[in-house]
């Protein structure tokens, strides 16, 4: 476990000498997860476990995956106007979808795949 308010991680995972990191989001509606700016960078060997407590289900997402999304997401959603018509302005605040990552629903088997290859390739991310 690392040190009490690491930043950006919550829990790390070893194998032989590689190490994932991970940062677990909670879900009381199962439908979405607030995450912030920072969430837009990627880590390397870094994954996100987005729990749903509303259904008890988990989502295994490798960091690089979420960031894409969530980069894609906001820059769609500034595009977008309030409902009075004006610009939205730009905040720290990002989200995850459920539809987003749906695909990845008890994917703790990605944690082993990012162990021993540094990371999943996009083939192996895409390939369910």
């Amino acid at each position: 476990m690392p040190k009490r308010n690491t930043h950006f991680i919550d829990a790390c995972n070893k194998t032989f000498d590689n190490f994932a990191t991970i940062q677990v989001k909670t879900s009381s509606n199962g439908e979405s997860w607030r995450l912030t700016r920072k969430s837009e960078e990627s880590y390397g060997n870094f994954f996100y476990i987005f729990l749903d407590l509303k259904n008890t289900k988990y989502y295994v997402v490798p960091g690089d995956l979420v960031a894409n999304i969530i980069t894609l997401d906001h820059k769609n959603w500034l595009l977008g106007s309030k409902k009075n018509g004006s610009r939205r302005k730009d905040s720290t605040i990002r989200q995850m979808k459920l539809e987003k990552i749906k695909n990845y629903e008890n994917r703790f088997d990605l944690l082993k795949i990012g162990l021993e290859n540094n990371g999943p390739t996009q083939e192996e991310i895409f390939k369910n």
